[in-house]
């Protein structure tokens, strides 16, 4: 059987190849960082699942799914539960301010 190269996304391919084939559709699937190296080819610089650390004496833990300093791009994968949950929609709300104030250098 020859393998699609695209099918349901997943956060990373480790974690699309362990999800393995979906059950109701019998489709494989695909991590997301595959999906970036053909949106985004020439952009090498993506780190995934990493804190921001510290930008001008202020500890970030926001930890987006995977960010490009390059780009200056953040992308979040985010689950039915982000909004389902109250306190987690109220995150989704929330992070753009804090995002907005700072610079990703």
């Amino acid at each position: 059987m020859v393998r699609n190269k695209w099918g349901f996304l997943r956060e990373t391919t480790e974690m699309a190849i362990e999800a393995g084939i979906d059950s109701a559709t019998k489709l494989h699937r695909t991590g997301l960082n595959d999906y970036l190296e053909i949106i985004f080819p020439t952009t090498n610089d993506w780190v995934h699942d990493k804190t921001f650390g510290e930008i001008d004496g202020v500890k970030y833990k926001m930890r987006p799914d995977y960010r490009s300093e390059s780009l200056k791009l953040i992308i979040e994968f985010d689950g039915l539960q982000h909004y389902t949950i109250q306190t987690l929609l109220k995150r989704i709300y929330e992070i753009p301010s804090c995002i907005k104030s700072m610079v990703i250098k």
